[in-house]
């Protein structure tokens, strides 16, 4: 009998050991060396915590950590009690997204046992469980108790632009301000870190992107202002801003990009000094072109709300040394962005070998409120704080989403809908997860039931051996 008990109290307590184990810290968007390795790489230096708040050592041997496109297998790994297990890209492969992103945590038998998600991130700031919640901006501590006195509160910062002119004369100066509001105002000071440049129609810059870092508390507004360049006729700038880091957990990145069109009045098209400017120009621009080529192979020409689409890019590396290069993609329209995400959501960072090619894949998710209608999709590459971009126009469809409704009330719904994998599924395409809540429950509850049942067969085994030794005991005796 006291077997049996053993046995359901273990069936009991195991679920609740592999609860022990937590997501504990997540560096999404390093800028420093946090391996180690007195290299900068931007997914090796990524790292997630796993701690033990448990009692026991648990064996994390085939544990799946993932993220939404990838997942890493444990091997040979035990967890002691109280102890930390650090993660970092260079050990696991995942690169996780500084925006848009969820992470996952499996036991051996695929079932979910944590998992955390967030909108954006600031670069070098960590999310961190502090207590039963978690926190943002935190100063990290990999292998450590979380800083959670470092944490910061939620909120919504969002860009603007204002000009004093809309047209401008060659070499007038070109004055400006970069506003930035918290829509979520909570009256805490912290930094951020905002990043501005002008550039023309085909992204070449008369300011090259430039950082810098204030304090807000609920709004800040920061002059600045450039020389206009010479140049001959008239030709339209745009004066771009975006929010890199926000010290804080920013809850839209969709606003934390803005852009201010502008003209520039030149010198006479038909002057001796535009004609012999011209052609040095040209020149000029030709052999900068070529020193990063960005090419669109593949992509749609429209999409529907709520489609993921691929893009297909070659980026080559014309210059006469290895370079570092971010490439990412996004659809928009003005200053509204069509794409989910946030302007760098898909960003892939790699270093590319001089005079080499790579072919890369973008995914964008097209949002499901999307303005119908033509836009523009935008692959960015950036080296040396450069950007040199390749657009095409993209087609905004309306979304059809195929059910077959029921036609009387005997017959069943059916919803016929082909679907990417969604967050929450392992990459082998078996589903093993829905949502925390059911899931929990679910599988609390078979628990459960298997425990109930296997007492019950306990008890009655026992009834039934106490009935048969009962009955010999007192069996009859026969009398001649």
């Amino acid at each position: 009998m006291k077997k049996w008990l053993l046995a359901v109290l273990f069936l009991i307590l195991l679920p609740a050991s592999f609860a022990q184990v937590v997501l504990n810290e997540i560096l999404p968007n390093p800028d420093s060396d946090w391996n180690n390795n007195s290299v900068n790489e931007t997914y090796d230096d990524e790292w997630v915590e796993l701690y033990n708040k448990g009692n026991i050592t648990i064996n994390l041997n085939n544990w799946l950590l993932g993220d939404k496109v990838k997942n890493y297998t444990f091997s040979n790994i035990s967890l002691c009690s109280d102890c930390f297990l650090v993660l970092y890209g260079s050990n696991t492969s995942l690169q996780l997204n500084n925006n848009d992103e969820e992470i996952f945590l499996y036991n051996s038998s695929g079932n979910l046992i944590d998992n955390y998600s967030y909108s954006s991130s600031s670069k070098d700031f960590s999310f961190g469980r502090c207590g039963e919640n978690w926190n943002s901006s935190l100063t990290p501590t990999p292998g450590a108790e979380n800083n959670c006195s470092g944490g910061s509160s939620n909120c919504d910062l969002s860009v603007s632009i204002d000009v004093a002119d809309l047209i401008y004369r060659y070499e007038d100066e070109i004055e400006y301000k970069l506003k930035v509001t918290d829509l979520n105002c909570q009256n805490i000071n912290h930094n951020y870190s905002i990043e501005y440049w002008i550039e023309t129609l085909f992204s070449t810059y008369i300011k090259d992107p430039y950082t810098s870092t204030y304090e807000i508390l609920c709004s800040d507004t920061s002059s600045h202002q450039k020389k206009a360049p010479t140049i001959c006729g008239s030709e339209v700038y745009y004066i771009e801003a975006e929010i890199i880091a926000h010290g804080c957990n920013d809850s839209n990145p969709s606003n934390d990009f803005a852009q201010q069109l502008i003209i520039i009045k030149g010198r006479s098209p038909t002057s001796s000094s535009c004609e012999e400017s011209s052609s040095t120009s040209e020149k000029t621009t030709s052999s900068v072109a070529k020193d990063l080529i960005v090419k669109i192979l593949e992509a749609p020409t429209n999409a529907t709300q709520g489609e993921i689409i691929s893009i297909k890019v070659n980026i080559t590396n014309n210059y006469d040394s290895a370079k570092t290069i971010q490439v990412y993609s996004y659809i928009y329209e003005g200053q509204k962005l069509i794409s989910e995400g946030g302007w760098t959501g898909n960003r892939q960072e790699f270093t590319l070998v001089s005079k080499s090619t790579k072919t890369l894949e973008l995914k964008n998710t097209i949002k499901q409120d999307a303005l119908l209608g033509a836009h523009t999709l935008k692959v960015r590459a950036k080296v040396d704080e450069k950007n040199i971009d390749e657009i095409q126009s993209i087609d905004i469809l309306e979304g059809k989403i195929l059910i077959q409704e029921e036609e009387t009330e005997n017959e069943t719904k059916e919803e016929v809908i082909e679907k990417e994998p969604v967050a929450g599924e392992l990459i082998t395409g078996a589903v093993i997860w829905v949502s925390d809540t059911n899931k929990s429950l679910g599988f609390a509850m078979l628990v459960f039931i298997a425990a109930l049942l296997v007492l019950v067969f306990a008890l009655l085994a026992t009834l039934w051996s106490n009935k048969k030794t009962y009955k010999y005991r007192h069996k009859p005796k026969k009398h001649g």
